[in-house]
């Protein structure tokens, strides 16, 4: 499917979440050419290209409640080495785009386009997260893969808070989700991911449950 003028093939809520998630997308491919290579696949940048097509400027976010929340998380989320890269894009941030791509699939307030780039953002995710967790495994051996996540993903996860309240009262009535829906796929997943990599789940779920509460 190809859009003629993104104003007019999007609504005003989906325009306003496609800003957001190209944001977070290309904040992602930057990170990865940058520190992980491996994980700017075609697929990466064929999504960032997209929605840089769809939505290219700012503007549906630029004076709303979730413009801070947004600055703030990819504030956060700017890594400086290939081990906080794959830790808080390839692993928190991939599975947290993976979640809300694959609620909009069945959303009421999706549009056609709008689920077209949710299976093209879905399927890129999740490529990205199992390289990124074959990348992780490889380390596994040589680096303590448990401080490393707690240390990168907490100011993070710090953010998801304000980032939901801000996104339940700007998006939860048109798309119907809520955003502790979404962060309930994404734990139980870094969980899975996070134990299967030799993380030890007691101090996990405790790291998961302070840096969520911003504490």
């Amino acid at each position: 499917m190809t859009a003629t003028s993104p104003l007019e093939t999007l609504a005003p809520p989906e325009r306003l979440l496609w800003t957001v998630l190209r944001r977070l997308e290309t904040l992602g491919l930057e990170q990865y050419e940058q520190f992980v290579p491996a994980l700017a696949t075609p697929a990466k940048r064929s999504l960032v290209e997209r929605l840089r097509n769809e939505v290219p400027t700012d503007e549906a976010l630029t004076g709303q409640e979730l413009e801070e929340p947004v600055r703030d998380l990819c504030a956060a989320a700017l890594s400086d080495s290939a081990l906080a890269t794959l830790c808080v894009q390839g692993l928190t941030l991939e599975r947290l785009g993976q979640a809300i791509y694959s609620r909009l699939l069945t959303s009421p307030g999706a549009g056609p386009l709008s689920r077209h780039l949710a299976e093209l953002g879905g399927a890129a995710a999740g490529q990205t997260i199992a390289l990124a967790l074959s990348e992780l495994q490889q380390r596994s051996s040589t680096e303590n893969l448990l401080a490393g996540y707690c240390d990168a993903t907490e100011p993070v996860l710090a953010c998801f808070d304000a980032l939901g309240e801000a996104g339940d009262r700007a998006l939860g009535p048109h798309f119907g989700l809520r955003f502790i829906d979404v962060l309930t796929d994404v734990a139980t997943e870094l969980i899975g991911n996070c134990v299967q990599l030799g993380m030890n789940r007691r101090k996990l779920v405790c790291h998961l449950t302070a840096a969520f509460m911003g504490a």
